[in-house]
């Protein structure tokens, strides 16, 4: 596996080649001219961060790479999101070989790799979208949440507790992060980590003044598997 991460990507992208990459596909004078004042809000390179904009244009700037590694290496087994990617392929040497390749395709674009881009077996699991990724010996595939998303999920919790107790925070907003992190642990192998966190959850607010009697967290069993 080719495990791999632009550094400092949100800074890193050149206006110029994301306005091109657009116009190929937007070609109403005015959505180009609020497009225009969208990237050039912020120097070049970089565009804002925190704008719903710049999700799609951050997906949008590295499409080119996602067909070249797709179509032009032949990588059958190749994720992405943003500036996080992972490329699968039983020849070591054939990676190596794309890892230089991706190089030079990112330089016009200014990007580079940093430190955190290996190559190492499939064997020893994947980080990827909060979630460790591993294979086990008889071929089953095993998402968990990684150790330190669920350190702070906790501590989360903990330092809600004390914003609602001092009144700075209202359960609405607890329930919505909470729900929030839940909706995304259930797509991992998550049932004992979820049951667990949701017993947190109610040992902490049920009895804390000022919550509604709702806001509880009914345990539901899960369909996917223990974690």
């Amino acid at each position: 596996m080719l495990k791999a991460d632009i550094s400092k990507y949100f800074y890193s992208i050149r206006h110029e080649p994301l306005r091109e990459m657009i116009y190929k596909l937007i070609e109403d004078d005015g959505v180009r001219w609020l497009v225009d004042m969208i990237i050039d809000s912020t120097p070049d390179p970089g565009i804002p961060i925190g704008n719903q904009t710049s999700q799609l244009f951050a997906l949008l700037y590295l499409n080119g790479m996602d067909h070249f590694i797709k179509e032009k290496l032949g990588i059958k087994y190749y994720g992405r999101y943003m500036d996080d990617f992972y490329l699968i392929h039983e020849d070591k040497a054939y990676l190596k070989e794309c890892l230089v390749q991706i190089k030079a395709l990112l330089d016009p674009l200014g990007l580079k790799l940093n430190s955190k881009t290996q190559i190492f077996p499939l064997r020893h699991g994947i980080d990827f979208l909060g979630f460790r990724t591993f294979m086990t010996d008889g071929g089953k595939v095993v998402r968990k949440i990684r150790r330190d998303s669920k350190k702070n999920a906790r501590r989360k919790l903990k330092k809600f507790h004390r914003l609602v107790q001092q009144g700075k925070v209202i359960m609405e907003t607890v329930q919505q992060s909470y729900q929030s992190w839940r909706g995304h642990a259930q797509h991992g192998n998550s049932y004992h980590l979820i049951n667990r966190m949701d017993r947190l959850y109610n040992e902490l607010f049920n009895n804390t003044k000022g919550v509604k009697p709702n806001a509880s967290i009914n345990i539901e069993p899960e369909r996917r598997s223990q974690g």
